[in-house]
């Protein structure tokens, strides 16, 4: 069941980004720089606190992007932006997205779980979502187009309590 479940919240997420988000991120890209910088919205939001700023988990390692994207980057902080403006947003029974953030050319998703894991369980379920999240990413041609440009999408998995469990950050397909 836990696998059935996995897999739904994976497709949401990926069709949820593919229908609303991807495409406004890449024709972004093509346009001029927004009159705001990326950097003054990277530290608007770095100023704002955001539900993942306040706990105890470990530094996701950010990988070197490249060259800095500013209208990827912009088109990154509007799409964390629009989610915020919209959770929670529940996946399935477990699952639920709380927060968006940006930094730099990565946009991270803090996922909330309802209930406790084993530490069994949370094993399987990380070794399931490290390959499935990047197999459903570079999967799909316009979350694919995004880690190209030098996007990065990592979610960040918390259990009740705001117990950090892992992430999964993608940055190359």
């Amino acid at each position: 069941m836990n696998r059935n479940i996995l897999i739904i919240a994976a497709a949401a997420i990926v069709v949820f980004l593919a229908v609303l988000l991807i495409p406004r991120l890449l024709d972004r890209g093509t346009e001029e720089t927004p009159t705001r910088t990326a950097s003054s919205e990277s530290s608007e939001e770095a100023d704002r606190p955001s539900a993942a700023d306040d706990k105890d988990e470990p530094a996701a390692p950010v990988a070197d992007a490249g060259p800095a994207n500013s209208g990827l980057e912009a088109g990154l902080a509007e799409a964390a932006r629009q989610i915020n403006a919209q959770v929670p947003i529940s996946i399935d029974e477990l699952t639920t997205v709380t927060a968006a953030r940006v930094q730099g050319s990565r946009i991270q998703y803090r996922y909330e779980l309802s209930r406790e894991f084993s530490a069994a369980q949370i094993a399987q379920f990380r070794q399931f979502a490290s390959t499935q999240n990047p197999e459903s990413i570079c999967g799909n041609t316009e979350t694919r187009s995004l880690i190209n440009l030098g996007g990065e999408i990592e979610y960040v998995y918390y259990g009740p309590g705001d117990r950090y469990l892992f992430s999964t950050p993608i940055t190359s397909c």
